[in-house]
């Protein structure tokens, strides 16, 4: 049994029993890390000295003193963390990827320290400012179930990775949906957990690590080792993850709002609202309240949104050397140059826009204990292109996600369904209250687990072979 398909648990498991090696595991997933690479542009950079890691780990499995569930377990990292002695583009040709960063980030620290092998760095579009998989630095990103379909951003080659079978886990990032949306994309679960659960910087009220895995039993997991306290973010929460072991019984009395319109945005097609709606007739079969629940946000609100990252952008980009700021892909130049010549009374007009809509969305959601969501309204697009539609701004149709990045509240996603046409995975997104990420992510693997979702996962040849 090679790494390909094997579940965090099926590796501790192996490993514990001396059936299955660190170093023969690592192997395998450095080869489908190349062959990720050939095939989805998945792979910024490999880290060579993850055998190393696995030879140590090795060690430890002899001696009997494996560091926990995820020694041994190989795992990427998106190009935006800091990875000691990697470059780092940020998903950009704007960067040089020069000087290779001198400190691991607060999550990539955590992996290490519980003996996770970072066997490579997965790619990104530019600036992480895409729900697609559209790079000036690494190309067109791909979705291994379709190559010719997006495998959706900004955690786009980690979505790639995981779903071609390099690693059972991988770190992305998270701001306005980049670990669910690609999650939705490629039939993962991912977790974007409460503001501040997984320590981060540069700090952000806003911007979040995530967790993302084949399973949302994994997740549980890999936020218990990344979702700790660190100093080199201040606003951070104290004390870290510890998952929850509660079953369906708990469901009883939960109040489930089901929200399937943003009041913006594209509407949600037949096939995805089909699948979010079986999944609240599962929550209700076990007990759960469920509710319909509208928010009523408008385009006035995704301006705003929009217009701070697009500022965010213009940032970013500015203090790149000038001679370096034309290779910006220019889909993102083009959106983002337009708010050039906005004033600071209009930024601040729109930061205070964007704060009242998230109190709108936390006040309509104050009474509820989870909110079911489509993850997208769609299930794919193009990979060439940023989103479903070209008359509008990039990430108009990404409009079930970002909210609840800004409110701070713990959102997962799952798979729920597959396209009847082409089998393309359909993504749900489960939202709870702030601090109860143990809930969000128990719900998901109930969920996962009830709704069986057949997924024949797309197949890299590799020297260990392939298996379900």
């Amino acid at each position: 049994m090679g790494a390909s398909y094997c579940t965090v648990v099926d590796l501790a498991d192996g490993y514990s029993k001396q059936g299955l090696d660190p170093v023969m595991v690592t192997e395998a997933a450095l080869d489908a890390a190349r062959a990720a690479q050939s095939a989805y542009n998945a792979i910024s950079v490999i880290d060579e000295r993850c055998l190393l890691a696995a030879e140590e780990s090795r060690k430890r499995f002899a001696t009997g003193a494996a560091r926990g569930p995820l020694d041994g377990v190989p795992v990427t990292v998106k190009d935006s963390f800091h990875c000691e002695g990697l470059p780092r583009w940020h998903g950009s040709a704007v960067h040089d990827g020069l000087p290779v960063s001198t400190f691991d980030s607060a999550p990539v620290q955590r992996l290490r320290e519980a003996g996770g092998i970072v066997i490579a760095k997965t790619t990104m579009p530019d600036f992480g400012a895409l729900a697609s998989g559209v790079s000036s630095q690494f190309g067109v990103i791909t979705n291994p179930w379709d190559t010719s379909l997006t495998p959706g951003g900004s955690s786009s080659g980690a979505a790639a990775a995981l779903a071609a079978g390099v690693s059972p886990i991988a770190l992305g990032t998270d701001i306005g949906g980049s670990v669910r949306i690609p999650a939705a994309h490629c039939g993962l679960a991912a977790i974007k957990p409460t503001q501040g659960r997984i320590a981060y910087a540069p700090a952000s009220m806003t911007r979040s690590a995530g967790a993302m895995a084949r399973s949302a039993f994994d997740l549980e997991t890999l936020l218990e080792v990344v979702g700790q306290s660190d100093p080199s973010d201040p606003w951070c929460l104290p004390g870290g993850f510890t998952a929850a072991t509660w079953g369906v019984q708990r469901v009883r009395g939960m109040r489930i709002s089901l929200l399937t319109d943003m009041g913006y945005g594209l509407p949600a097609d037949r096939e995805t609202l089909d699948v979010v709606t079986r999944a609240a007739d599962r929550l209700a079969s076990w007990g759960a309240q469920v509710r319909d629940l509208r928010l009523d946000l408008t385009d006035s609100d995704f301006e705003a949104l929009d217009l701070t990252f697009k500022l965010r952008v213009l940032a970013e980009l500015d203090s790149a050397p000038k001679a370096r700021r034309g290779y910006l892909l220019d889909v993102v130049k083009t959106w983002s140059e337009t708010a050039r010549r906005t004033l600071a009374t209009e930024s601040t007009l729109a930061a205070l826009a964007v704060e009242k809509a998230r109190d709108r969305v936390i006040a309509a959601t104050a009474d509820c204990d989870v909110v079911l969501s489509p993850v997208l309204p769609v299930p794919t697009f193009p990979a060439d292109q940023v989103g479903p539609c070209v008359d509008v701004p990039p990430t108009y149709h990404a409009s079930f996600t970002p909210w609840f990045s800004q409110t701070g509240q713990p959102a997962a996603t799952i798979c729920g369904g597959r396209t009847a046409a082409t089998g393309m995975p359909i993504g749900i997104q489960i939202v709870g209250q702030r601090f109860r990420d143990a809930e969000v992510l128990r719900l998901a693997v109930l969920l996962e687990e009830a709704l069986d979702v057949d997924l024949p996962w797309p197949c890299l040849a590799d020297p260990v072979g392939c298996h379900d």
